[in-house]
């Protein structure tokens, strides 16, 4: 037994240690991860800049409310348009300021997620940065001197966005619609990736027969951002055809629209960056039924109403089911498969609060549940009181257990206890030696219950050789130590050897000399000395056992 403690004491130790290093790795884990999020340079000609942009807008997870998540988004805006300065004059202008033009896409976008138009610092802040996003490219070289237009449309394009935010009469989550008005076609901020050095394999744009003037020839009519701006202009305009090619985003990727895929806009959820993340705003679609879209999603058995009394239009989960929004009253209606096997028939309420099952706590006295039977009767051991479990239980746990005796009338102990008792034991009733509370300790009273013959109960208990009388000539009625028993006479006289039964064959105090000794001869001696009723008065004369014939 030893041994096995120590086994499972050095388990516990060894399974300790090993969770501790496990916390310790995934903290140093998580550590890197953040440290490389927050702290790493942003390089976006750099290897690792696609991993930290993922990861940089992971985080997002992690702020609740849409305000948080627009300062969010406005604080990785601010470390695109830091370093802009350092740039200057070179050719890594235009996949820098590429990268300012996707985030200030994001961070338009999550403004339209609301809550944030009474922030006031939140439109400074927003100004600010536009502000300095000026004063950098006001400092471009390269871009300017190689692509004049483009370079003089994006400062345009900018400086209009920049006039939209600082007026307060335009609210933030309006700033993308707005912004997207002021250009033509419904387009969204020019790209400058499109405008990086001509390559071997793309087609000499001194072919393309645009007019002088033309916006077409800036491509302002669909600009290239993203993962459009690694396209060839083969990869769109194959034979040499440059009208009439489609425009909007569905009639090129309608081939990888999934089954039963939102049929809205594509821009609603997608940037031209990638298919992910994805960004819906329900608001702006104007997607007030849910169950439109999203019944292919439902579990089986799920509940069949509005999915927004669960869930937010950010994630499935966490979800969190407000029954009083959606009228749940009846928990059966919805909770009946959970129940297990002989689970109490009444509403879950009764035991149940609206956020877990677990803790459980039953109300008896609101669920009106006066028969414990009627529940219970599958949870009792075998030969149990066949009574009501509030005799002995509470309606909080079964132990403790106090059963009373007295409110019950229990006053026949053996029509419940009589399994109880050891093989020969007192056959009266319990109370005769025990309380109510418990077996032990017992006290048994001899004088009540009107026992007078001890052998009639303890003959059994009589050691080999022991005294053949009553107990009760040595032993009290409260323990069987401590026992008196007075026996001047020598035990070893003559062939006794202390048998009892040589001198005392009836038992008791009765006793006799002529089992050894002659009756007649006895008899004869004793008449000559003048002492004829001697057989009485043996004691007198031979108390130590011995002749004494003086």
């Amino acid at each position: 037994m030893i041994k096995k403690t120590e086994r499972e004491a050095t388990m516990r130790k060894t399974l300790l240690i090993l969770t501790l290093i496990v916390l310790f790795i995934m903290s140093g884990i998580s550590a890197a991860v953040f440290a490389f999020v927050e702290i790493a340079p942003i390089h976006p000609e750099g290897k690792l800049f696609q991993m930290q942009d993922h990861l940089e807008h992971a985080m997002l997870v992690f702020y609740i409310n849409p305000t948080s998540k627009s300062w969010y988004e406005l604080k990785i805006l601010d470390k695109r348009v830091k370093g802009l300065d350092n740039i200057a004059g070179k050719q890594e202008e235009a996949q820098h300021i590429n990268n300012v033009w996707v985030e200030l896409d994001h961070v338009l976008k999550r403004f339209q997620d609301g809550n944030s138009d009474d922030i006031e610092n939140l439109r400074l802040h927003f100004v600010k940065t536009l502000s300095t996003i000026q004063k950098s490219m006001n400092q471009f070289i390269y871009l300017k001197e190689n692509f004049p237009i483009e370079f003089s449309l994006a400062l345009e394009e900018l400086n209009q966005l920049k006039i939209l935010a600082e007026n307060d009469s335009n609210p933030l989550s309006g700033l993308y619609v707005l912004n997207q008005a002021l250009m033509k076609n419904d387009t969204k901020v020019s790209s400058l990736l499109n405008s990086a050095p001509e390559r071997q394999d793309t087609i000499d744009p001194r072919k393309i027969p645009f007019l002088p003037g033309s916006t077409g020839a800036n491509h302002q009519f669909f600009p290239l951002m993203g993962k459009h701006a690694e396209l060839t202009c083969e990869g769109c305009h194959s034979g040499l055809t440059y009208e009439g090619l489609p425009d909007q985003c569905v009639e090129c990727h309608l081939a990888v629209l999934p089954d039963n895929h939102y049929q809205g806009v594509c821009s609603l959820c997608h940037t031209a960056t990638g298919w992910v993340p994805t960004f819906f705003n329900h608001s702006v679609a104007l997607a007030t039924d849910c169950q439109s879209c999203h019944l292919v999603n439902k579990p089986a058995n799920h509940f069949s109403g509005q999915c927004s009394s669960c869930h937010s239009t950010t994630a499935w989960i966490p979800a969190s089911f407000d029954h009083a929004i959606a009228g749940a009253t009846n928990c059966q209606s919805c909770h009946n498969k959970n129940k297990p096997t002989n689970h109490f028939s009444g509403q879950c309420s009764a035991c149940h609060s609206i956020n877990a099952w677990i803790p459980a706590s039953f109300n008896h006295a609101i669920a009106g549940a006066t028969d414990c039977q009627s529940c219970h009767s599958g949870n009792k051991p075998a030969n149990h009181f066949s009574g009501q479990c509030s005799a002995c239980h509470s309606t909080n746990v079964w132990r403790p257990a106090s059963f009373n005796h007295a409110a019950m009338g229990a006053t026949d102990c053996q029509g419940c206890h009589s399994g109880n008792k050891p093989a020969n034991h007192f056959s009266g009733q319990c109370s005769a030696c025990h309380s109510t509370n418990a077996w032990r300790p017992a006290s048994f009273n001899h004088a009540a219950i009107g026992a007078t013959d001890c052998q009639g109960c303890h003959s059994g208990n009589k050691p080999a050789n022991h005294f053949a009388g009553q107990c009760s000539d040595c032993h009290s009625t409260d323990s069987w130590g401590g026992a008196n028993f007075s026996h001047s006479f020598p035990l070893n006289h003559g062939d006794a050897n202390g048998e009892c039964a040589q001198c005392h064959p009836s038992g008791g105090s009765s006793w006799t000399c002529f089992n050894c000794h002659s009756q007649s001869k006895m008899t004869e001696k004793h008449v000559d000395k003048g002492i004829p009723d001697y057989v009485t008065r043996c004691m007198e004369c031979h108390g130590n056992g011995k002749k004494n014939d003086d």
